[in-house]
């Protein structure tokens, strides 16, 4: 191995600056990810829906490039390091893309399993509300009451619509959680980035982790105000999600003098996270975000033509813009 794999950092290290970073990105990704909820739960602030749609489509973009750009590649990278052993640079040097492809399986897993157990939930839920008006309607019936003014529906028209929305909000509640945590991974290790990182890559680096924290947030806000959660639950997420990068960047700034960033434990470590975060990022990218909110979402798609296409080509500027970023961060 080459002398590479054991440097750390230069010297020059301005403590004042990451510190003014910190707290910079920490209140951007605070007013990113608040924006859509404040929005959704005050509706007299009339931000137009427009703006909204927007401001969703372009999140979604950011979201979708962000595993694709930022995630994957560093985790091939990592994972195929010269400053690994044997096995990481020649045997498989794909570990990174198929810790990726895990990540994304498991996702799809979790989430298909979690929706079986739900239904199966709602399922004697509803067997038990039939049973109970049977026994109801026998007890009206001994009484001699008309069983014609007896209704008994195993699940009538306004339970079955009722049903349908409890189970397509605990799946989104769902989605949130898995997105948050997938979210989680990859802040943390982009702030660690910027903790450690010195001179004009710094500075570089500061200027498009504004930019990617705010869009992501905003990702994040809408699938967090769509769903509905209370009030100190929405306030946790908010403040979890705008605290990750700066505790990335705190301990950063902890490990700058003695951080050896090409070490097998530091490849390995950032390689497998990335890996991750990039896995589900994609998948809830393409699957939950771009599919639930545009491709199958009836009341978008029978929009007219001219605000349908507006929207998406929202959805491609987004991708690129952090297709863009993905240079420097």
């Amino acid at each position: 191995m080459s002398s590479s794999c054991y440097s750390t950092q230069p010297s020059n290290y301005n403590q004042p600056a990451h510190i003014g970073a910190l707290f910079t990105i920490l209140v951007t990704s605070f007013i990113g990810t608040c924006l859509p909820v404040v929005a959704r739960r005050y509706p007299l602030l009339r931000i137009p829906s427009f703006l909204l749609d927007a401001g969703r489509a372009f999140g979604t973009g950011v979201v979708i490039a962000t595993g694709f750009v930022h995630m994957l590649p560093p985790a091939i990278t990592n994972l195929s390091s010269q400053c690994l052993p044997y096995f990481f640079t020649n045997t498989y040097d794909s570990l990174g893309a198929a810790v990726a492809l895990a990540a994304a399986l498991s996702i799809q897993l979790l989430e298909i399993s979690s929706t079986v157990i739900l239904n199966r939930i709602i399922s004697k839920r509803n067997i038990q509300q039939s049973t109970d008006n049977k026994e109801n309607s026998g007890s009206l019936q001994c009484t001699g009451r008309d069983r014609e003014n007896t209704v008994l529906p195993l699940l009538d028209q306004s339970s079955y619509e009722t049903t349908i929305a409890t189970a397509s909000g605990y799946k989104l509640k769902i989605l949130v959680i898995i997105f948050e945590m997938g979210v989680a991974f990859h802040s943390v290790i982009i702030g660690l980035n910027l903790g450690v990182s010195t001179g004009s890559t710094f500075r570089t680096l500061f200027a498009a982790l504004v930019f990617h924290q705010f869009f992501e947030g905003f990702a994040i806000g809408t699938t967090v105000a769509e769903a509905q959660f209370s009030s100190w639950i929405t306030l946790s997420m908010i403040l979890c999600y705008s605290l990750e990068t700066p505790i990335g960047i705190s301990i950063g700034m902890g490990i700058a003098h003695t951080y050896q960033e090409n070490s097998a434990a530091s490849l390995v470590t950032r390689g497998i996270l990335d890996g991750v975060s990039g896995g589900i990022l994609i998948y809830t990218g393409l699957v939950e975000l771009l599919t639930y909110w545009f491709t199958r979402n009836s009341h978008f798609v029978n929009r007219n033509s001219q605000y349908t296409f507006s929207i998406i080509g929202v959805v491609w500027l987004g991708a690129i813009c952090m297709s863009i970023i993905g240079a420097w961060a």
